[in-house]
């Protein structure tokens, strides 16, 4: 008997296999990658045709004054005055005019993907957030200012997030304390789905330190979840928080009970 030549054939199989498995991973993760990118493409082409839809419907023609972008027609350069309206070209213009140039924070990898949708809460600690990955996140903003190292990459890594059924073009907050037992998120999402997220602290999947969680929620009722034909392009609660609206661009709206 060969015993050296068996032995020499068993550790070539052996790291056939091995080299097999690394390969399906690799495939694996390739696939994965490829649907991120069709949905990230997909959702493009809907905002290409949204932006498409608004200039037909304003005839293409109008267009802001360069004032509005805080730049001079002229020469391109700041001008540091609030914009002014005159002729056909008129703006609505709040507070003093005065915008800043500098962001007060930056989040980044909120998302893995193209961030589509945001909703700041009604007391500006929580922001909401929807992408093309399906997720939704929900961070505590205000940490990346704390004068620490690392602030903000806490921040985003203190997040809670939910994953949805498709990607979330829009999102919106339940005022608490009006009618709802419970701090709720509505994401509405390309498949037409309505998802409803209850968040705080030890909720869901939260690491039990007291940090912020989140988890899905079932529509009690006749119906376990709120269904569009096509994408749905906004939510809003009413004041009382027990009503949810969400308008899909198959052109209907739905009143929904929470």
């Amino acid at each position: 008997m060969d015993l050296l030549g068996d032995v020499g054939n068993a550790d070539q199989l052996t790291s056939a296999r091995e080299e097999n498995k690394i390969l399906q991973a690799r495939v694996k993760e390739l696939q994965e990658r490829v649907h991120e990118l069709s949905v990230e493409n997909q959702a493009l082409l809907i905002e290409v045709e949204e932006y498409r839809r608004e200039a037909l419907a304003t005839g293409g023609t109008k267009s802001a004054p360069a004032s509005i972008h805080g730049s001079s027609a002229t020469n391109g350069t700041t001008t540091g005055k609030p914009p002014t309206a005159s002729g056909d070209d008129e703006f609505v213009v709040s507070g003093n005019g005065v915008y800043p140039d500098e962001a007060a924070v930056t989040l980044p990898n909120l998302h893995n993907s193209n961030l589509l949708a945001c909703a700041l809460h009604a007391n500006d600690t929580l922001l909401a957030t929807g992408g093309a990955d399906c997720f939704v996140s929900i961070c505590q903003w205000g940490g990346a200012l704390a004068p620490t190292d690392g602030a903000v990459a806490n921040a985003v890594a203190g997040a809670a997030r939910v994953r949805c059924d498709a990607p979330v073009i829009c999102v919106a907050f339940a005022q608490e304390g009006r009618g709802l037992t419970l701090p709720i998120v509505a994401a509405g999402c390309m498949d037409g789905s309505v998802q409803l997220i209850e968040y705080g602290a030890g909720v869901g999947e939260a690491d039990g330190t007291g940090g912020m969680g989140a988890r899905s929620l079932k529509i009690i009722g006749e119906e376990t979840s709120i269904k569009h034909a096509k994408y749905v392009k906004t939510v809003a609660f009413s004041n009382s928080a027990s009503l949810l609206a969400s308008a899909s661009a198959d052109g209907g709206i739905q009143l929904t009970k929470v």
